[in-house]
């Protein structure tokens, strides 16, 4: 594509998102969660190829991306710049329009290097020039631009994008044009300086946004953005942020809590911020009594533009305490700008809602920021110095109608179209919270729901459900928290039913249906301001696709139809994709609404009836009034039946209904009609008929954009009461009026319609045969590719038999000489057992016999002490009648009998320490002499098993050689402990006389025995 036909380029897609333009045109998605956007890439290219874009960029321009100044020509010239293209738009100032030009352009992923020149001087024009030969291909006049526009700072989509509408004088006509920055910083450069120059040229067409429309002499405007997260301790000093609901803050009493704001310059000179003088709040609505809070830190952010400042809110020290339900506070900064001679403060306004300090949310939203743009009117002194005029936000200048328009553009009464287009279907927020009173009271009704084992429907008709479910769905519909089971449940989804239709739509998914065109095109229009829905190759929309592919084969009479895929989206939103089939199965066919979809819509029209019939009953002026105007009942209320109020209505509204329908049947669409018209009877009756059918289409749809209202049109549409005797009779007088007019038809035209319903049927069945057929190549061809595989699969596992079986032998064999081993093993065991048996039993009978020797000679020792001391006696007496040898024998008494017993005792002692000492060498001897013997056989044994290189036997072996030695350590020193002879007291050993250790036989004493001491046992 040349730049010539980039530039004459006119493709629009038909979907568009609603933005809002917040300060020097940053804009801010209203739908859904902004934390999912990732923020990390320079580019933001999420469906352009990067590398191709970088690559386009260094060839056309040598990789040179900086801005560069030409004085002759008086403007800014910005090389790294891609020119996505540009179209025709009817609303130059619409924004929504201006992102569906830049989505589609995106998505089309073709692009230009060129180099776009700003002039510093209004009378200069913008340029777009190749940068190859640096040759204009297009002029723009600074008069001719509508508005400007760049994308969403936060948005990884659009964050590097920036648009700009032309008037073209010649056609008439409004051409927006895309550009796209390799450089994100770029974005705002380009921004500022059309900003300035527009400044500069005081054109009426690029009025900054939200600035005053007349500026005095010397005097600038400055504007400035600032964003704002409170946080919350709780009990444990956790700090968390509060929940920003509807544009409150849900705040708790008595709690410490922190503020965070960051104000950033969005336009103008830059002038750096140098500290913040305080941060001060009033809670006070009358007296607006600030209070002085303390400042925990200050300074500057990663962007050089923005100053952060955080401050503390204590409750306990501070007399700005929360007092009511709902309240409105103010919050001040004043900030210490360089160049400006006095503090400058921006006044925040927050509404809080109250709640006490031990609610509990059962949701956080996560991370909420309140915005608020400012346009700060500063006089200049001289001297790069300023004076503070006066310092407005946003909404006071909206207030006071000072308004310059939104994103850099005239206002317009373009402007005031926006009001005439209607809602984009999944618009809308839906809370998650939830009070702990009504959780609780839903837990409750959820528990005596299983007790009584209760479902839902059952073959069409109402099951019993409790009266607190009942009465809980009536009062405040189903908590978001928990539609997804609620649903299910109210629609009488039992597993068994449930896991069948699963697994039919895993069959489904697979097949092809002939109705495939007519799908994709529906779900590209479904829930186009929904996030999860938006992305053409995302998850959402694939997920519809599957859902409506496989309901088509499903039920072959009704097949697809528009209309389908909303409230197939719906039950995407709150479940997986397989319940989501099961539960629109039982819709369609448990509360018939497949027979709406019927061919010739019969039983739609007969619906349409009855809803007149009841308007005539509850509403007769304003039914009287439609019939003048000529308003018929399908006009309007074809897509309530159809889809559920899905399509036009808010998600909370379409989410509330859902839930009154599944409680209580299809039937309460009915009140649910009469409950809206009833509430815009009054600007109803002052309508003409185009003003009635563009009410029903726009305004209609935004009186319910929040839960409160949709709660209360559910509320009010319970209490109509609607008798099905009534209903009935509406019906048999709808079946005689279409008797009575198929009587007067013609017959010709009843058989040409009848016909062409039977060339419609016609037409369905050879699409479905030729889709049969075409599945049954398919399978032919796939059955043929698996067959393949299988036999490929066959080879392979034959293979792997094979070296399975080699394996086994082998491993069998190994496991053979295992066993002829471990048998050897236990043969050895078992000598070694009996050879350390049978020395057991030698000892034991030596310690027997040494024991019986130990006792004969205990024995005579003492029957020869007593027969010496009978024989003293014995002499003693017979000489004791001789006076004369009475007299020698008692002085030779005296000594002997002085010194006898003493002499007597020390030779005892030293025989019986020299029969020990003897008997336990013998011991020691015999005992080394077996030890010698069994580590003969060891080293033999040992040296067998080496040669057999059999690690794990050798481990065997070498742990039962410890434990038989530890056997013998053991068994040697029993034998040893024994071996004192009872009765025989033990002498203390003299010095320098090494006597063995009784117990422990590796410290006997090898030395020989003492001299003189040559006894040794007998025996």
């Amino acid at each position: 594509m040349s730049i010539e036909e980039a530039i004459s380029y006119s493709s629009i897609s038909s979907t568009s998102e609603d933005y809002v333009v917040l300060g020097a045109g940053h804009s801010k998605e209203l739908v859904n969660d902004p934390h999912d956007v990732d923020n990390g890439s320079a580019l933001g290219l999420n469906v352009c190829d990067t590398s191709k874009f970088e690559e386009s960029m260094k060839e056309a321009m040598s990789g040179n991306h900086s801005t560069g100044s030409n004085s002759s020509n008086q403007t800014t010239d910005y090389n790294g710049i891609a020119y996505l293209g540009s179209s025709t738009i009817s609303k130059p100032c619409n924004s929504n329009e201006v992102t569906a030009l830049m989505d589609c352009l995106i998505q089309e992923n073709s692009f230009i290097p060129i180099v776009l020149a700003i002039p510093v001087v209004p009378e200069e024009t913008i340029k777009i020039i190749d940068p190859t030969d640096y040759k204009v291909i297009k002029i723009i006049s600074l008069e001719n631009i509508i508005y400007f526009y760049r994308g969403e700072p936060s948005s990884q989509r659009y964050k590097d994008c920036l648009c700009l509408s032309v008037h073209d004088p010649d056609s008439n006509t409004f051409m927006c044009h895309v550009f796209r920055c390799q450089l994100v910083d770029a974005v705002a450069r380009l921004y500022t300086s059309l900003h300035l120059v527009a400044k500069r040229g005081e054109f009426k067409q690029t009025a900054p946004p939200c600035g005053p429309a007349e500026l005095s002499d010397g005097e600038h405007v400055f504007h400035f953005d600032m964003s704002l997260e409170l946080k919350e301790e709780d009990l444990k000093g956790n700090r968390s942020s509060v929940t920003l609901d509807r544009g409150f803050f849900k705040v708790r009493q008595n709690l410490r809590k922190s503020f965070l704001l960051t104000v950033t310059q969005v336009s103008n000179i830059f002038l750096p911020i140098e500290r913040c003088f305080g941060l001060l709040l009033s809670t006070d609505e009358g007296q607006q009594t600030f209070q002085l809070l303390e400042i925990e830190s200050m300074g500057t952010t990663g962007d050089e533009h923005s100053y952060q400042v955080s401050g503390l809110w204590d409750p306990d020290s501070s007399t700005a305490n929360l007092h009511g339900d709902r309240i409105t506070a103010k919050l001040a900064v004043d900030l210490v700008i360089v160049g400006v001679t006095e503090p400058v403060r921006f006044i925040m306004e927050l509404r809080l809602k109250v709640f006490p300090s031990n609610e509990r949310f059962w949701y956080h939203g996560g991370r909420k920021l309140q915005h608020e743009d400012y346009v700060a009117k500063l006089r200049d002194e001289g001297d790069r110095k300023y004076s503070v005029v006066s310092v407005v936000s946003g909404a006071e200048v909206e207030a006071s109608g000072a308004v310059g328009g939104s994103g850099g553009s005239l206002p317009d009464s373009n402007q005031s179209e926006e009001d005439d287009e209607p809602m984009l279907s999944g618009c809308g927020s839906v809370t998650r919270e939830c009070s702990d009173s009504l959780m609780i009271s839903w837990a409750r009704g959820l528990r005596a729901w299983n007790e009584s084992g209760g479902t839902g429907r059952n073959e069409g008709t109402v099951a019993p459900r409790p009266k607190d479910i009942v009465r809980l769905v009536r009062a405040e519909g189903v908590p978001e928290a928990l539609r997804g089971e609620v649903w299910q449940r109210l629609a009488g989804c039992d597993s068994a039913r449930r896991d069948e239709l699963t697994e039919r739509y895993r069959i489904l998914i697979r097949r092809d249906t002939g109705m495939d065109g007519v799908i994709r095109r529906d779900i590209d229009r479904t829930f186009p301001a929904h996030e999860y829905f938006r992305d053409a190759s995302g998850p959402g929309q694939a997920q519809l696709y599957r859902i409506s592919k496989a309901y088509s084969l499903f039920d072959h009479e009704v097949g697809y139809v528009q209309g389908l895929s909303f409230i197939v989206a719906v039950l995407v939103l709150h479940m997986p994709e397989e319940q989501a089939f099961s539960l629109l199965v039982r819709l369609m066919f448990d509360y018939n609404l497949r027979d709406l979809y019927k061919a010739k819509f019969d039983e739609l029209h007969r619906r349409f009836y009855q809803l007149q019939g009841l308007i005539d009953d509850f509403l007769p002026d304003l039914s009287q009034h439609f019939a003048d105007i000529g308003i018929e009942t399908h006009m309007y209320a074809s897509q309530w039946f159809l889809t559920l109020f899905t399509s036009k209505f808010p998600l909370c509204t379409a989410f509330s209904i859902i839930d009154i329908v599944l409680l209580e049947g299809l039937g309460r669409i009915f009140n649910i009609s009469i409950a809206l018209l009833a509430a815009s009877k009054k600007d109803l009756l002052s309508m003409d008929f185009e003003s009635c059918l563009k009410y029903f289409r726009v305004a209609l749809p935004k009186k319910y954009k929040t839960e409160e209202v949709a709660i209360d049109l559910v509320r009010n549409a319970v209490s109509i009461k609607i008798t099905s005797k009534r209903l009935r009779t509406l019906s048999k007088d709808y079946f005689s009026w279409k008797e009575k007019n198929s009587e007067e038809e013609d017959p010709l035209s009843v058989m040409e319609r009848e016909n062409q319903h039977l060339l419609d049927v016609n037409y369905r069945l050879e699409e479905e045969n030729e889709s049969i057929a075409k599945e049954l190549v398919s399978g032919r061809v796939e059955l043929r590719g698996r067959l393949d595989e299988a036999e490929d699969k066959v080879a392979t596992l034959g293979k792997e038999l094979s070296s399975s079986q080699k394996l086994y032998v082998d491993t069998q064999e190994e496991c053979d000489n295992f066993e002829v081993e471990n048998q050897k093993l236990k043969e050895m065991c078992r000598r070694e057992l009996e050879r350390s048996e049978a020395e057991d039993r030698r000892n034991n009978s030596i310690i027997s016999e040494y024991k019986l020797i130990c006792s004969q000679l205990s024995s005579r020792l003492e029957a020869e002490q007593t027969r010496g001391r009978e024989e003293g006696r014995r002499f003693a007496e017979t000489v004791r009648g001789c006076p004369r040898c009475e007299g020698l024998l008692g002085g030779a008494a005296g000594s002997s009998v002085a010194s006898s017993p003493v002499r007597d005792d020390e030779d005892t002692r030293c025989r019986e320490l020299e029969l020990e000492l003897a008997q336990t060498k013998l011991l020691l001897v015999e005992s080394r002499c077996r030890a010698q013997d069994l580590e003969h056989q060891l080293r033999g044994l040992v040296v067998e098993l080496q040669s057999s290189k059999n690690s794990w036997f050798q481990k065997t072996f070498t742990s039962f050689r410890d434990v038989s030695k530890g056997g013998q350590s053991k068994r040697q020193g029993g034998a040893v402990q024994q071996m004192p002879v009872s009765g025989i007291p033990q002498p203390p050993h003299p010095e320098g006389v090494n006597v063995p250790v009784v117990g422990n036989p590796d410290s006997v004493n090898t030395n020989p025995p003492i001299a003189g001491s040559t006894n040794t046992p007998t025996g």
